[in-house]
C-alpha cells in the first residue's frame, strides 16, 4: 500500500494551517502576508517555476481547471472593490498559495468564487494539489494528474473529472464526494456522514470501510471480508471513514 498523506481536520481551527479564522468574526490570517500581492490583470505574475499550489478559501466555488487554451496561471474571482478584500497570492519555493483576501481582513459577509486555470502541461506535472476550505464550498477539480492531491471541506461538495488520482485524501464533515476518473491508484475518504460516488476503470482494488455504519456497494465482482472488500489484482486501494454510503463503479466516458 502506499503511502497516504496526513491531514487533520479540527472543526474550528485547522491545526498546522496558516489558514485561519477567529471565532465568528472570521478573521483571515496568514503568515508573511505583506509578501502577498493582488491582480487586476487575472494573472499570476511570478518568475519563478510552480510546481505545487495551495488554496486556502471561503466562498461558494473553488475550481482548478487544467486548460489547452493558456499557457499562463489565470485566476477569476468574484468582483470585489475593495483591495484588502480581493485574493491576495504568493509564489514561494515553486509553490503557489492563495487566499481570499489580506492576512488580518474580516470576510463579513463575503461569499466569492474562485476559478485557477492552469496550462495543461502544469496540471498534469503538479508535485501537489491541496485545497482548504471553510463552510458550504464546493471544490470542483478538473483534467489534472496531481503527485498528490489533499482535500478538506467542511461542508462543501467535492468532485474530481477526467485525470488521475494517484495520493489522494479528501476529508469532509457532511460533504459528498464524486469521482469520474479512468484511474485512480490511492485514495482515502473521510467524513462524518458524506457519501462517495466513484467512477474508474479499475483492474483490481482493496477497499477498506473504517466505520461499521458505512456501506459499501460495487458494480464490480468483488469478494468481502468483514469490512474489507478486493477486486482483481488489488493494485488500487480505498480507504473509506464514514457513516454515509460509498458507491464504485466502472468508468464509462459515454455515460458522463
Amino acid at each position: 500500500m502506499k503511502k497516504i498523506l496526513a491531514l487533520i481536520l479540527v472543526p474550528c481551527l485547522l491545526l498546522g494551517s496558516l489558514f485561519l479564522f477567529s471565532g465568528c468574526a472570521k478573521r483571515v490570517k496568514y503568515d508573511n502576508g505583506d509578501a502577498y500581492s493582488t491582480t487586476s490583470s487575472g494573472l499570476i505574475e511570478t518568475e519563478e517555476e510552480i510546481h505545487s499550489v495551495e488554496i486556502y478559501w471561503e466562498g461558494k466555488i473553488v475550481s482548478v481547471i487544467g486548460s489547452l487554451l493558456t499557457d499562463t496561471v489565470k485566476v477569476t474571482e468574484d468582483e470585489t472593490e475593495d483591495e484588502d478584500k480581493a485574493l491576495h497570492y504568493l509564489v514561494e519555493e515553486g509553490v503557489l498559495k492563495i487566499y481570499p483576501c489580506a492576512s488580518g481582513e474580516r470576510l463579513g459577509d463575503l461569499s466569492k468564487s474562485l476559478i485557477l486555470q492552469l496550462p495543461l502541461t502544469l496540471a498534469n506535472s503538479l508535485q501537489s494539489l491541496k485545497v482548504e476550505v471553510k463552510g458550504d464550498t464546493k471544490v470542483q477539480l478538473s483534467t489534472m494528474k496531481p503527485a498528490s492531491l489533499e482535500v478538506v471541506a467542511e461542508d462543501g461538495s467535492v468532485s474530481f473529472e477526467d485525470g488521475t488520482l494517484d495520493r489522494v485524501r479528501v476529508e469532509t464533515v457532511k460533504g459528498n464526494l464524486t469521482v469520474q476518473a479512468p484511474k485512480v491508484t490511492d485514495l482515502a475518504f473521510l467524513s462524518e456522514v458524506g457519501n462517495a460516488n466513484i467512477s474508474s476503470r479499475l483492474y483490481g482494488f482493496t477497499a477498506v470501510m473504517h466505520n461499521e455504519n458505512g456501506t459499501f456497494t460495487s458494480d464490480y465482482d468483488m469478494t468481502q471480508n468483514g469490512k474489507i472488500y478486493t477486486y482483481g489484482t488489488q493494485e488500487t486501494v480505498f480507504i473509506f471513514d464514514t457513516e454515509g454510503k460509498i458507491h464504485l463503479q466502472d468508468y464509462d466516458i459515454f455515460k458522463k
